[in-house]
């Protein structure tokens, strides 16, 4: 480091700054990259529920297709949420949730699991929160309670306030 002060006119190397390094960089450009595909990927998941009340597997399979390097290189992170989180899952297909439901909360739980700060926990408080308002809301709109509900818009919808926190 040299002994020069900011009044001669140069500054030192480390008044700089850290800069990022790359590998940083490419990972935040990857995981923007990947939020991206998956809300992308909602659009036509959300209107085939919608339209059709199923959910069909092509599209899983393309959202897998764009989450696994994520899963990969992140790991898996903590089993015991992860399985928690499928537990309740499975007993909700056992009272009536679809199995295209199922298949979408599971991947995206395998997604949601690597982030190390985040909790599927929370996840699930939102994903509830906002399927009773769906729910509700649906009621209210047609005036009776329906069977079948679709289900992929508050999940996705929990999703996105999920990543906005």
């Amino acid at each position: 480091m040299s002994n020069c002060t900011p009044q001669c006119g140069k500054l030192p190397f480390r008044s700089w700054g850290n800069p990022q390094p790359y590998f940083y960089n490419a990972v935040s450009q990857y995981l923007v990259y990947v939020i991206f595909s998956v809300l992308l990927l909602a659009i036509p998941i959300v209107i085939a529920d919608i339209r059709y009340r199923k959910i069909p597997n092509i599209y899983l399979w393309f959202l897998i297709w764009f989450l696994v390097p994520s899963i990969v290189f992140s790991g898996l992170g903590s089993l015991k949420p992860l399985l928690i989180f499928l537990l309740i899952s499975a007993a909700l297909t056992v009272l009536g949730m679809g199995m295209g439901d199922m298949k979408l909360l599971s991947v995206i739980a395998l997604w949601l699991n690597t982030d190390k700060n985040g909790s599927l926990l929370f996840f699930g408080a939102l994903l509830i929160l906002l399927s009773a308002v769906h729910i509700y809301w649906i009621a209210i709109k047609t005036r009776s309670i329906s069977v079948s509900i679709p289900l992929a818009p508050s999940i996705f919808l929990a999703l996105s306030l999920y990543l906005a926190t």
